[in-house]
């Protein structure tokens, strides 16, 4: 069967596995691993008769697990693969569009705010900066980055109006 490229069937220890690796990934977040676990008993072993909904939801808490979300295909039926591969291939997209959006937005603010004015772009990208590693809530980050854009783009409404696009 290797020969024609299909993947052998998950073993008891290969499910066992990818249940502690998903375990220790949300070692800090116990309801969401029980959340896990039982989507995950339900599309595996009971069938579940929505599974787009129980894929979607996986797909949800595996957000920031990409390689747990990738090895979940080798344990799930034909029809569930297609949903999952569909909702990756859909969340990459996603994520190709925010890339391009985010790299307008910045290549318009960094060619308005050039020579004297340079310093916007660079505090604006110090504190968006700030936000991504998750030094700072977005609370913060919009009260510090509006004060900013409010006080120091006055005459530059479309960058104050793309601003929250670019962190949706």
């Amino acid at each position: 069967m290797f020969g024609r490229g299909v993947s052998p069937k998950p073993t008891m220890y290969d499910v066992v596995s990818y249940i502690n690796s998903v375990k220790d990934a949300f070692h800090d977040e116990p309801a969401k691993y029980d959340e896990f676990l039982k989507l995950f008993i339900d599309v595996r072993v009971l069938r579940v008769l929505d599974i787009a909904s129980a894929i979607g939801r996986v797909d949800e808490l595996l957000q920031d697990h990409q390689d747990l979300l990738l090895r979940l295909n080798d344990f799930l039926s034909a029809e569930a693969q297609r949903i999952l591969h569909l909702k990756i291939e859909k969340g990459a997209a996603s994520d190709d569009n925010k890339r391009k959006r985010v790299a307008s937005f910045l290549g318009k603010l960094k060619a308005r705010f050039q020579g004297d004015d340079r310093h916007v772009y660079e505090s604006f990208l110090e504190i968006l900066n700030m936000y991504q590693e998750e030094n700072k809530s977005i609370v913060k980050m919009y009260q510090e980055v509006g004060f900013l854009i409010v006080s120091l783009v006055q005459d530059h409404e479309d960058l104050f109006m793309e601003f929250p696009d670019i962190l949706s």
